[in-house]
Parts: structure tokens; sequence; C-alpha cells
């Protein structure tokens, strides 16, 4: 009955501290999603330099057009040969 009885407290503190790290997880993951919520408001903000504003709002923008560009022959050139 003793190794039962010593065999369910491990378990149970196995368990117990499964619990705890997973808390912990949980903790670490929702500070980081603050942190990443700020950050993206924080890119949001003007600067003050109507130049510098338009071109941070212009770079995903024309990054992603000439991604699209740039993929799009190289399927075409390389469909080719």
């Amino acid at each position: 009955m003793m190794d039962k009885n010593l065999e369910y407290d491990a378990a149970r503190h196995k368990w117990q501290l499964q619990a705890v790290e997973t808390q912990g997880k949980m903790v670490l993951d929702a500070a980081g999603m603050e942190v990443l919520v700020e950050s993206i408001r924080a890119q949001g903000k003007p600067t003050g330099f109507v130049w510098v504003d338009a071109m941070s709002a212009a770079v995903r923008p024309l990054l992603t057009f000439l991604w699209v560009i740039v993929l799009y022959y190289s399927l075409v050139l390389g469909a080719r040969f």
C-alpha cells in the first residue's frame, strides 16, 4: 500500500509541475503578444516628417508588389527552360 501511495505522490507532483510550467508558458506568451501589439502600434505613429511617414507607409506594399512580379516572372521563365 505504501508503494502505491508513493507512486501516486510522484505522479501528482509531476502533474503539478507540468501545470506550473504550462501556466508560466501562458504568461510568457501573453506578455509576448502584448509587446507585439505595442510594437505594431508604435510603427503606426507618425514621426512628423511627411516624407518619412510616406516612405514608411509605402515600404510593405512596394515590397509585396516587387515580390509578386519577381516570382511571377521567375515562374514564367522557369517554365520555358
